[in-house]
């Protein structure tokens, strides 16, 4: 089998045990990457989408979303490394509030592109993405949130286990086939020299 699904299962088995034994750690990089992404996805929406359909108000809700999503992302990855655990919570708090309006605002942004005959798939997914971000965020500086990741975590590592004896069963699998088909294949070679 694939070397590539045993590594799969490594990396998951020590995000799932970096989830349960530093869940507060996890959900800060968690929260910096879902800065970074707000970042990315403001400056693609910026450069990208503003011109796609020729509306001032699709214009504006795209350039306003664009530099909100900038500033919080910015906000999100900045200021929880300069200061303590309130504006930590803080923070969080109003990245997901920006994910949530963000996705309200695309949900219209999508409506307008599709009227405009603009293929929309990549938007809706950051639509979905968005929403979940969103409702994990709002989620994630109570002591539930915590909970929820340790046993995210708890759930990742069965995963992962079943992953890697999955893979290693079917590689078992695999070379018995092999094993099997190439002996069989000899066995005919035998049958038509003696034939």
């Amino acid at each position: 089998m694939k070397k590539h699904f045993y590594i799969f299962a490594v990396l998951a088995m020590v995000l799932g045990l970096m989830m349960i034994s530093a869940p507060s750690s996890f959900i800060k990089v968690l929260v910096i990457l879902a800065g970074i992404a707000s970042v990315a996805s403001g400056v693609f929406a910026f450069f990208t989408a503003r011109h796609l359909v020729d509306s001032p108000v699709f214009l504006w809700t795209v350039t306003g979303r664009s530099l909100l999503g900038v500033i919080v992302g910015l906000l999100a990855v900045i200021l929880p490394l300069a200061i303590a655990k309130t504006a930590w919570t803080i923070m969080m708090y109003i990245l997901a509030t920006e994910l949530a309006v963000s996705c309200l605002v695309q949900v219209y942004d999508v409506y307008m592109l599709k009227n405009n005959g603009v293929e929309t798939k990549p938007f809706i997914g950051e639509i979905l993405i968005s929403a979940i971000l969103s409702v994990v965020l709002f989620i994630m500086p109570a002591t539930v949130g915590e909970i929820i990741v340790r046993v995210l975590g708890v759930v990742i590592v069965i995963a992962a286990v079943v992953l890697a004896v999955w893979t290693y069963k079917a590689k078992e699998k695999q070379n018995f086939i092999v094993g099997t088909v190439t002996e069989a294949d000899a066995e005919d070679v035998e049958f038509s020299v003696e034939d």
